[in-house]
């Protein structure tokens, strides 16, 4: 059973109306009355027949030939119809201008007697002489609300409508009405039960043109005309069912006053009764919406349903700009009109299969689109949508994603695939505004990490985020991820950890520490986009963040906290050490010392750093001290790999030291290179303008170092560099003494 709000089913309540002299056997001039003038009869039947009815009164009947297929009922309460009436001269003398008169008529509704049966209210009667007599060609304009009787209704700017004035003057009356309806309760932007009730604008202008009410000399009758009255407006329901992920919660609306909120959607304009046509169309916010939800919705499973009524010609499109979100437990969930186009595909309206949009993707007046679908935190499921009431739509079911957490990590800008190697870390920022912001900008990120379980999805080439058993998901729309990846896998003993040292700027870390066999350790996030040919900058005091300017103004690098998106994350991965490789080479003459074996100690080494998870910012620690080893052969080439935690060089001295005891001393900071890089800004300075050689003054994450020492009993000969796989450094040739 519908709600009274859903009585007037039909997407046209149509009215027979048949107007005759009096009775099929009496002439215009035989039955004078009411100071001799003959009144306008209006008798009650289906086309065709012509019973004889008491003077002065208005039959109506509505039939069931409606052209959507659907039987059309009769008003189901009392009903005011408010007409304009345009009688114009169809004689052969001289050409009269029209006339117009404005009059009032009422159907009793169902529960009456004669129910499809229309009076004229009293002092309403309208008579031939007064217009142009059997010469008349008579239009009638209506509008009604189904079941109002008690405010008339605003048509041409005026509720004065000619009660006992039966003059019809020659005055143009344009049949226009505003909608919003004037003078009726209720609120366009938080509509309720009363708004639908009184502002369920219908029309009728059926009775015009070819189609007006005319003299049949044949039968000396008026011929009889068919009233149609349509709906004008669009109406839209939403029908939601409680989904996975709100447990216990209320499964509340978040915001005092607000369900089902519409932007950009026709709110308002005003109907050109005669064309049936909406000009001066107005859009505005819609709020909230009528609760409408019925005995059958609960036991269908819905814990809502929301009505309100628009102007058709809403478009449907990506392109258009309407909005329709709502916000349950802080959760904010948006819905596109391309899904509700979607949704409506292929629907139809009727059984004459009327699309359920037009052409260019519009709303229909005269239609009830009925959306329905399952809210869950993990995403929106069960998408569908219907066009009912006036006429019924099945739509199609779609199954739009809401914010579920999946990453694609990007080492040097390479995807990764297969089992994961890394761990995905999350630290919540929560957003404390009064509204749901989408735009809210946090850079808070120096702790309160925590774990995810990663599981590869070959199909999507991404890997979905979890606890273990349940996906991650936002859990609202005012909860906001700072990610960070790190790698290797972490353990109990190698772990993120809370820097102690600092009570008021603690922040979490991992360790590095340099080593012949290091650790690769790699540290990512992800990355605002950069402009065609840009690189990453890494900066030595907020690392690969590269803070620049002065707060809130201030730009990042790192992407700002991220809220719930249906997009996968992309994490760009970096080697956070610095991996320096010294190649020994030698002569073959008599100049020639003993590379076997070769001792290189490097002095004034930090030994080990920390990487700040937020920024990836990297602070050697520890106490300066020696690090190095002794070179092996690898291929032709004798050779020493060490991982060193990235520092300066303006003091670090390497010393070579030959099995033979001849010993070399190199200032690392004195370095000259070229450099190639790829992901990374080049951080070092040229030498002089345009020279391509650089000064390696400093070993920064994420380069790899190859230095090239020719070694002779007078010196250091051709020295090369590379920074390789991470960046490339080409060094001079260069000549050391022995000390």
């Amino acid at each position: 059973m519908l709600n009274k709000t859903n009585k007037y089913q039909t997407l046209l309540a149509i009215c027979l109306l048949i107007l005759s002299a009096c009775s099929s056997n009496e002439s215009l001039s035989d039955s004078p009355n009411n100071q001799g003038k003959t009144p306008i009869e209006l008798s009650v039947g289906i086309v065709g027949e012509n019973a004889a009815v008491p003077s002065a009164q208005t039959r109506t009947v509505i039939t069931n030939d409606s052209p959507y297929g659907n039987p059309a009922t009769a008003f189901t309460d009392a009903t005011s119809l408010y007409m304009v009436l345009k009688s114009e001269y169809g004689g052969t003398g001289t050409a009269q201008a029209p006339k117009y008169s404005r009059s009032i008529g009422t159907v009793p509704g169902s529960g009456g007697t004669n129910p499809l049966n229309v009076s004229f209210a009293s002092g309403y009667q309208r008579y031939w002489e007064d217009s142009y007599s059997r010469d008349s060609k008579v239009s009638v304009y209506s509008a009604c609300v189904p079941g109002n009787t008690s405010t008339a209704l605003n048509i041409a700017s005026s509720t004065t409508y000619n009660q006992n004035d039966y003059t019809w003057p020659s005055t143009t009356i344009t049949p226009t009405i505003a909608w919003p309806l004037t003078g009726v309760t209720g609120t366009l932007a938080s509509q309720d039960a009363a708004y639908l009730t009184n502002q369920d604008l219908c029309f009728s202008n059926n009775v015009s043109g070819d189609n007006r009410i005319d003299f049949n000399s044949s039968n000396n009758q008026f011929n009889p005309r068919r009233m149609y009255f349509h709906h004008a407006l669009t109406k839209v329901t939403f029908k939601i069912k409680k989904g996975d992920g709100f447990g216990s919660d209320p499964f509340a609306f978040t915001n005092s006053g607000e369900n089902i909120v519409l932007t950009g959607f026709n709110t308002s304009g005003t109907l050109d009764i005669s064309t049936g046509e909406f000009e001066s169309i107005g859009t505005a916010d819609i709020t909230s919406l009528a609760d409408t939800k019925t005995d059958a919705d609960v036991t269908a499973g819905y814990t809502y349903v929301f009505t309100g009524l628009m102007l058709p010609g809403s478009a449907l499109t990506s392109t258009a700009t309407n909005e329709v979100y709502f916000t349950i437990d802080n959760n904010k969930y948006h819905i596109t009109k391309s899904q509700l186009a979607s949704a409506l595909s292929g629907k139809t309206v009727g059984s004459n299969s009327t699309a359920a949009l037009t052409s260019d993707s519009k709303m229909r007046p005269g239609v009830h689109y009925i959306f329905t679908m399952t809210v869950s935190k993990s995403q929106i499921s069960n998408l569908s949508a219907a066009v009912v009431d006036w006429e019924a739509v099945t739509a199609d079911e779609v199954t739009p994603s809401n914010a579920r957490i999946s990453v694609s990590l990007l080492n040097n800008g390479t995807p990764e695939s297969g089992a994961a190697t890394f761990d995905l870390y999350r630290s919540a920022n929560v957003y404390e505004g009064e509204t749901i912001s989408d735009t809210w900008a946090s850079y808070i990120w120096a702790k309160d990490y925590e774990k995810a379980t990663l599981t590869y999805n070959s199909t999507t080439g991404a890997y979905e985020a979890s606890d273990g058993t349940s996906p991650w998901y936002w859990p609202n729309n005012r909860t906001f991820y700072h990610f960070r990846t790190i790698k290797p896998q972490t353990t109990d003993t190698w772990k993120v950890k809370l820097d102690e040292a600092d009570s008021n700027n603690k922040f979490e870390y991992i360790e590095l520490t340099g080593a012949e066999n290091y650790t690769d350790v790699c540290w990512g996030a992800p990355f605002n986009t950069l402009g065609s040919g840009q690189k990453l900058t890494y900066s030595l005091t907020t690392g690969f963040d590269n803070t620049t300017g002065t707060s809130p103004n201030e730009t990042h690098q790192i992407s700002k906290a991220i809220g719930p998106t249906t997009s996968t994350i992309n994490m760009n991965t970096f080697h956070m050490m610095s991996d320096v490789t010294i190649n020994l080479t030698t002569t073959d003459g008599t100049n020639a010392v003993d590379i076997a074996n070769a001792n290189l100690s490097f002095s004034n080494i930090y030994p080990t750093g920390k990487v700040m998870m937020g920024n990836g910012l990297i602070t050697p620690t520890g106490a300066p001290t020696t690090a190095g080893g002794t070179v092996s052969l690898v291929g032709s080439t004798y050779q020493l790999r060490y991982g060193f935690v990235p520092q300066s060089l303006e003091s670090v001295v390497l010393t070579i030291t030959t099995t033979d005891n001849n010993q070399y001393i190199i200032n690392m900071k004195d370095m000259v290179a070229t450099v190639s890089n790829t992901l990374i800004a080049n951080p070092y300075s040229e030498t002089s303008s345009g020279s391509g050689k650089y000064t390696i003054n400093y070993w920064y994450p994420n380069f790899s170092y190859t230095y090239t020492f020719h070694l002779t009993k007078t010196g250091i000969e051709k020295i090369t560099a590379t920074l390789a796989d991470w960046g490339t450094v080409s060094a001079d040739p260069q000549t050391v003494q022995i000390q």
